[in-house]
């Protein structure tokens, strides 16, 4: 028996060693090494992929909250031109002064314009029968005021009046109001379900992205020569996370945005509840068949629902010695009041009172 000292090899089993390295270095390797390019060359395709999607993601998510922003000005704007085209139709018909239709004729492409604005940010997925109820009734109202122009032009004011003041003008006026709000309402909710579809869809690929990721890193720990590409993959991780916080950010600037619309809903609310007074004033104002008197003690109740606090307001008018308030009216020391000029000179005063301390809503 032949012997060997500790830690030789014999020869035989050195060099069936150095064959299978050398078999290993001529098959396995290549071989490996090819699956591994392949391998990385569809990762950084499926990474690529995801990453333009979420960056596609985000910009969409920005265009959708520009147009939810948009749509609750136009909202308002579109509210306020109706009224003002209105209002100048009445006043042209109660005075026959042709400034008042100068201004109806100023305003109307206005509106136009604001509508038309609301029809293109419509998405094309979207259908609301409400559409077809705005125009129909729009097309009625455009008539209707047309025909009262006409009507001045021709000295028949009161005509002129008569069908401003018609049930059907009222009727057609509430079916416009009441179709261009649920049509607004409508494609801002749309527009806002959109929004979180794509803030979802969002989320799922980014936590694919970090699975697809994470996995990407554990295969190259296991593989041996790829610290090259392992810092690669390192560098999209740290990528990753800037998008995370990105989105992080874009969370918070959805939720500030959230905030400033609550803020504009109520600013509008209140807008339109001003409007509404100075609405119903102009009514009062053209009913010709009612003593002043008469006119000045329904105006005075007009006044409180339009302030911020109805519920703790009452208010008093005082024009020539003369004194018209409301049921609940109470002198408090919360009071605002303005003097009532007329040809320049003062001819009285309202005043409104809370019965209650109230802050001021900005």
């Amino acid at each position: 028996m032949q012997i060997h000292n500790k830690g030789e090899m014999p020869a035989k089993a050195l060099e069936d060693r150095k064959h299978s390295e050398n078999l290993y270095s001529k098959i396995i390797r290549p071989a490996s090494g090819k699956r591994n390019i392949v391998f990385f060359v569809l990762l950084t395709v499926i990474l690529s992929a995801m990453v333009w999607h979420i960056w596609s993601s985000f910009d969409q998510l920005g265009q959708l909250e520009n147009q939810k922003d948009e749509m609750a000005d136009l909202h308002g704007t579109i509210i306020y031109f109706d009224e003002v085209l209105t209002m100048s139709a009445r006043m042209a018909a109660a005075t026959g002064d042709s400034k008042w239709e100068d201004r109806y004729r100023s305003f109307e492409p206005q509106l136009d314009d604001a509508i038309n604005r609301a029809i293109e940010l419509t998405p094309k997925d979207f259908v609301d029968p409400a559409a077809d109820q705005t125009d129909a009734a729009n097309i009625k109202l455009v008539a209707m005021e047309t025909e009262s122009f006409d009507l001045v032009h021709q000295g028949n004011l009161q005509a002129a009046n008569k069908l401003l003041y018609s049930q059907e003008y009222e009727k057609q006026k509430g079916l416009y109001k009441e179709g261009m709000e649920q049509y607004l309402i409508s494609l801002h909710d749309h527009i806002a379900n959109k929004h979180d579809m794509t803030q979802s869809t969002l989320l799922i690929f980014s936590v694919f992205l970090i699975l697809i990721f994470t996995l990407s890193i554990f295969s190259g720990i296991a593989i041996l020569h790829m610290r090259k590409n392992l810092i690669e993959r390192k560098q999209k991780q740290i990528e990753l996370e800037a998008n995370e916080q990105q989105l992080k950010a874009s969370n918070q600037q959805l939720q500030a945005s959230e905030d400033q619309m609550k803020t504009l809903n109520h600013h509008l609310a209140e807008r339109a509840k001003e409007l509404d007074c100075l609405y119903k004033l102009s009514e009062l104002a053209a009913e010709t068949n009612k003593s002043v008197d008469a006119i000045f003690t329904e105006a005075v109740n007009l006044i409180p629902p339009s302030w911020q606090y109805p519920e703790v307001t009452c208010a008093k008018i005082t024009v020539e010695n003369k004194e018209y308030v409301t049921d609940n009216f109470k002198e408090t020391k919360w009071k605002q009041s303005s003097d009532i000029m007329v040809s320049g000179r003062k001819n009285g005063f309202v005043e409104v009172y809370y019965s209650e301390e109230k802050p001021v809503i900005d």
